[in-house]
């Protein structure tokens, strides 16, 4: 059995003694503990036994059974999961959904979307979270979202000097690259421009 790890000044504690169900716990009333998954913010000095690491834009993000973790300052956080990223399994207990006849798993307000590999592996997108899932088959991006290619039909615009690109929707996107990669963050939307 591999020891339990305290995360201060939380007082919650991981214990990695099942190899692959890692649970979160904390106290109720001495000496009884409740398990639950562990809220935003929260930080822990070691990611759980069976995590996997995959970068989305540019960041880094670290994935465990439905929860979506940072690395911050010698911790990792948990965080908001990043719509559009891709994850190799579904979280324990997500159920299935139907939404106009497209097949959906929820758990906790976290949509996934089965996606096939080509080698004929499965993997899963998430396509919604804080229970909310746009069904008309575009996702609405929101500031700050970051994607490897523009939408399609988007043109370069120059504001106070700076470039940016222009997508059909209404949306600001501005070029980042970072070594020989390439990617657009959400800056705005016209909407807001119009609104100044």
């Amino acid at each position: 059995m591999r020891p339990v790890y305290a995360v201060r000044p939380s007082r919650v504690y991981y214990s990695p003694a099942r190899l692959y169900s890692p649970r979160y716990y904390g106290p109720v009333y001495r000496p009884f503990y409740r398990y639950y998954s562990p809220w935003l913010g929260l930080r822990f000095r070691v990611l759980p036994w069976g995590y996997v690491s995959f970068n989305y834009g540019p960041d880094l993000f670290y994935y465990y059974d439905g929860i979506f973790y940072r690395n911050h300052n010698d911790y990792y956080e948990v965080v908001t999961p990043p719509v559009g990223a891709e994850v190799p399994g579904l979280p324990a207990g997500a159920k299935e959904i139907s939404i106009n006849g497209q097949l959906y798993y929820e758990k906790n307000g976290v949509y996934y979307q089965e996606i096939q590999k080509d080698t004929d592996k499965k993997a899963y997108v998430v396509a919604g979270k804080d229970g909310e899932l746009n069904t008309s088959g575009e996702a609405v991006p929101q500031e700050g979202d970051v994607v490897d290619k523009l939408p399609e039909g988007s043109r370069k615009v120059v504001i106070n000097g700076l470039e940016y690109y222009l997508a059909p929707n209404g949306f600001y996107y501005q070029q980042t690259i970072e070594g020989d990669k390439s990617s657009f963050r959400v800056v705005g939307s016209s909407a807001e421009q119009e609104k100044n």
